[in-house]
């Protein structure tokens, strides 16, 4: 009797300090990712740890001990958060041993991604070299347009997930989760990967105008629009942070060469790019890009532009991928 009580006086102490370990590692793993959410930044990815770390406390004991903002792929990609707290003892006390000292850590990152849902149109590399951004200017503006915007045809668009109308559509939505991309097994485009597919044909612009006024209501116009200017590169950057913006980043491919208009083609997925949707025309005859001026000719036009997190369900991720363009995603690495 007195060995069965001692073992499930144990039973009870342990797990009594098992709970507070498991409640403590909860608070830990939502501080690193609220605090990878602010990085680069130091100060902002402090705070959010913090803020995070304190809401999950369970306890007046369960303290935020450290936060370390450091380097791993690029200046400031991980947080590693610690917290304590004290793990009260019943039967333990009989041995003059009333707490113990609990602690719990994570790191959240900024992690490249390197197979995503992407969306319908591609840009044509120059090189299969990621040291050399592929041989693009990373400042340009990007405009995809109809061949002959009088005719069927569009350049820049493929039919990754579907050539029909419908699936065009859904595809700039975001509903590609259900649908393969091109031959392949998966929804997901990776890098390396390559696949046969065609152009998207048929007069795109006003299908084009239809999903995105859908997956972008007028209401956020004024405040994600960018001006293709001089500056329109920097304020792409800026807006892609803001909350009412962050969706206007879409991942894209960047492919050695469109398949033949309408046909079926090898196309080599040489990376994977954030590119944000600075415009598009909005007025028939689509297409032309007459309004908003410029560009001309233009159906849709943006920038590609590195650094920008995307939701995790929608993309894979490695470790270290060198891709410059390949946006990012929040996770916990440890």
């Amino acid at each position: 009797m007195v060995v069965v009580l001692g073992m499930a006086a144990m039973a009870i102490d342990v797990g009594m300090f098992l709970q507070e370990r498991r409640d403590l590692q909860n608070a830990a793993d939502a501080a690193a990712l609220a605090g990878a959410s602010g990085l680069p930044d130091d100060s902002l990815a402090r705070e959010k740890a913090h803020e995070w770390a304190t809401k999950n406390f369970d306890g007046s004991d369960q303290v935020l001990e450290s936060v370390n903002v450091y380097t791993y792929r690029a200046p400031n990609d991980r947080v590693e958060v610690t917290v304590k707290g004290e793990a009260d003892f019943f039967f333990a006390r009989v041995l003059g041993i009333d707490q113990a000292t609990v602690r719990a850590s994570a790191t959240g990152g900024r992690v490249p991604i390197t197979a995503s849902c992407i969306a319908p149109w591609a840009v044509q590399g120059v090189v299969n070299n990621a040291s050399v951004n592929f041989d693009l200017d990373p400042t340009r503006l990007y405009v995809f347009q109809d061949s002959g915007w009088t005719t069927p045809g569009n350049f820049g668009a493929l039919a990754v997930y579907g050539g029909g109308v419908n699936e065009y559509r859904d595809a700039i939505v975001g509903n590609c989760g259900q649908v393969n991309a091109c031959d392949s097994a998966s929804p997901y485009v990776a890098e390396g990967q390559t696949l046969a597919c065609k152009t998207q044909t048929g007069v795109a612009g006003k299908n084009t105008d239809t999903a995105l006024t859908k997956r972008y209501p007028s209401s956020t116009w004024a405040t994600c629009d960018v001006q293709p200017d001089a500056n329109g590169y920097a304020n792409a950057q800026s807006k892609a942070q803001l909350p009412a913006c962050k969706d206007r980043a879409v991942p894209m491919a960047i492919i050695n060469a469109f398949p033949p208009q309408g046909q079926s083609a090898d196309i080599q997925i040489w990376g994977l790019a954030s590119f944000y949707i600075a415009g598009w025309d909005r007025w028939p005859p689509y297409g032309n890009g007459n309004k908003p001026p410029p560009p001309d000719s233009g159906m849709i036009w943006g920038y590609l532009i590195p650094a920008t997190s995307l939701p995790a369900w929608s993309v894979k991720w490695g470790w270290d991928n060198a891709n410059p363009f390949a946006p990012l995603v929040i996770v916990l690495v440890k």
